[in-house]
């Protein structure tokens, strides 16, 4: 669902939501095992669940040229690949689990500025928090985590006569 209010040339507001289910494919589901030696396996996990991705943003564009953000975005029961180890059969196998949440909280800058006639710039600024966290057969698993990025994209016309 994307929603755009333009409350004058100047000022534009938008707000864009997406929510979408990916099922696991077959072979993640099956629990046939296939050898890959004596010791190691890969095998299916028919319990798995479908990863939910839902996702907001907001957005306000001021005079066409800068844009503030700030989005949120969840991923619930993603399917990673997971290596288990068997101490008492002294076997090591590959598999699938759901993790539990992963969520994202983004502010971001964007803006493209002209220095000269021959200078074209874009520059984007983003911020975000991540948290992650998982229980798993054999323990937990939590990350909490800051993120920055930067991009800036240069153009130059080196001659006005081949531009």
């Amino acid at each position: 669902m994307f929603i755009t209010y333009k409350a004058s040339e100047d000022h534009v507001f938008s707000f864009n939501y997406n929510s979408r289910m990916e099922r696991p494919a077959y072979m993640q589901l099956n629990p046939a095992r296939s050898y890959s030696s004596p010791y190691s396996f890969q095998q299916g996990n028919p319990a798995l669940r479908p990863a939910i991705f839902t996702s907001g943003t907001l957005s306000y564009t001021f005079k066409q040229n800068y844009t503030l953000t700030a989005s949120y975005s969840k991923l619930k029961d993603l399917v990673s690949n997971v290596t288990v180890q068997d101490n008492i059969s002294k076997t090591f196998y590959d598999t699938q689990q759901n993790l539990d949440n992963i969520e994202d909280f983004t502010i971001g800058f964007m803006t493209s500025l002209r220095p000269t006639d021959w200078w074209d710039m874009n520059v984007t600024v983003e911020g975000a928090y991540r948290r992650q966290h998982s229980m798993f057969s054999d323990g937990y698993f939590g990350s909490d985590n800051y993120i920055a990025y930067l991009n800036t994209t240069q153009s130059f016309v080196l001659s006005k006569n081949k531009a």
